[in-house]
């Protein structure tokens, strides 16, 4: 019974040191600065065909860290053509919905981003025109 109680000490021990060592290595991490950027990227999605009328091909971007931060939302074709781009500064805990109102569009969301990329949760979705979610793809 020793040799087992020991083991749980070594395993609970070796877990305390990695869990210490992740966190300073994040305190100690660029990446929460204002000079640092990311990119984050979704899957591509097909809004509907033509016989779904009005369907919306969105981005959709939220803030989860604790300072204001600027973001780049791009909308490309599947050939990197550009439909449509804005740069807001989002508030934290704020989002932002880039949408682009055409059927059968076949494209993917960027998202250049201030910060890290946890500092945000990201996606493309294909919703209706009532703006509900029928597809979404996360942003990596």
């Amino acid at each position: 019974m020793k040799i087992k109680e020991g083991l749980v000490v070594v395993a609970v021990l070796l877990f305390a040191n990695i869990k210490t060592a992740y966190a300073a290595q994040r305190s100690g991490s660029h990446c929460h600065d204002a000079t640092h950027s990311s990119v984050l990227i979704t899957a591509p999605l097909i809004s509907g065909s033509g016989s779904e009328p009005g369907s919306l091909l969105q981005c959709n971007i939220v803030n989860v860290s604790n300072d204001p931060r600027d973001v780049k939302i791009s909308m490309l074709l599947f050939d990197g053509t550009i439909l449509a781009s804005v740069s807001p500064t989002l508030e934290p805990g704020h989002a932002y919905s880039l949408n682009y109102n055409s059927s059968g569009v076949e494209g993917y969301c960027k998202f250049g981003v201030q910060g890290c990329e946890e500092d945000f949760r990201a996606d493309a979705c294909v919703s209706d025109v009532t703006e509900r979610c029928s597809g979404t793809t996360p942003a990596q």
